[in-house]
């Protein structure tokens, strides 16, 4: 019998990839994302009686709702994966008070709000995965509050890891690599992007250079952490983009 995972963010990117893995191996994925329509048709199209549910994570009320919904088709769920995220840049002296929220809110706050509506559910055994950022070790230009929320997010996995072990429940860190797919959009616009490339030239860095791997490649990592035997415990799994 299958397994059952919430995943955030699982409309498109990296949730999209993850949830296409698990139901390769005949897993439930219950996708939650802000666009409605996004997560519907991942559901739809990946099958084994996934489905999805409207949900923004930086909203303490909308996690709540949704997971009560969970809760009213699923007695025990068998993992959750943080995914969702905001990843855009901007100069601190620039930033908008939304802008500053929205990253904070959504990229630390918001899996701190799933974990807590999660960790009823959970069965013993069960997972949790929180996905961070490369970008937290590197000198990447106009992502200070990115990097600041993912380094809080490390920090936070690594508490709620000592705080539910003894109740059987593996908390792990996913730090993501540089991704790309072709029907993947970065919401930026023209303007920004190009002061992104300028910002971080100056530090000596070609975005256009660096190698980038398929979301496919790194949602497929996420198949062996949920098969772990019950004595293995992976507190953190780094990828890195690499030129095939």
């Amino acid at each position: 019998m299958g397994r059952t995972f919430v995943i955030t963010g699982g409309g498109t990117g990296l949730g999209r990839a993850i949830a296409r893995t698990l139901a390769e191996d005949g897993d439930t994925a219950i996708l939650l994302g802000r666009r409605l329509d996004k997560v519907e048709a991942v559901a739809a199209e990946i099958g084994n009686d996934s489905f999805a549910l409207a949900c923004d994570v930086s909203d303490p009320d909308s996690v709540d709702a949704a997971f009560a919904e969970i809760a009213k088709r699923h007695e025990t769920i068998d993992g959750l994966i943080s995914n969702a995220a905001v990843f855009r840049p901007f100069l601190v002296k620039d930033a908008r008070n939304q802008q500053i929220d929205t990253i904070v809110d959504t990229n630390l706050k918001g899996a701190v709000h799933c974990a807590r509506a999660a960790i009823p559910l959970l069965r013993k055994g069960g997972i949790i995965i929180n996905v961070g950022s490369e970008t937290v070790a590197s000198r990447v230009a106009m992502f200070s509050l990115y990097q600041a929320s993912k380094q809080g997010l490390e920090r936070f996995t690594r508490a709620l890891q000592q705080e539910l072990d003894p109740e059987g429940i593996r908390v792990t860190l996913l730090r993501a690599c540089k991704m790309f797919d072709e029907d993947y959009s970065w919401d930026v616009d023209e303007k920004t992007a190009q002061q992104f490339f300028e910002e971080n030239a100056k530090r000596g860095i070609n975005q256009r250079e660096q190698p980038i791997a398929s979301f496919r490649s790194a949602g497929a990592q996420v198949r062996w952490l949920v098969n772990l035997p019950p004595d293995v415990q992976v507190t953190e799994v780094l990828l890195e983009a690499r030129a095939p």
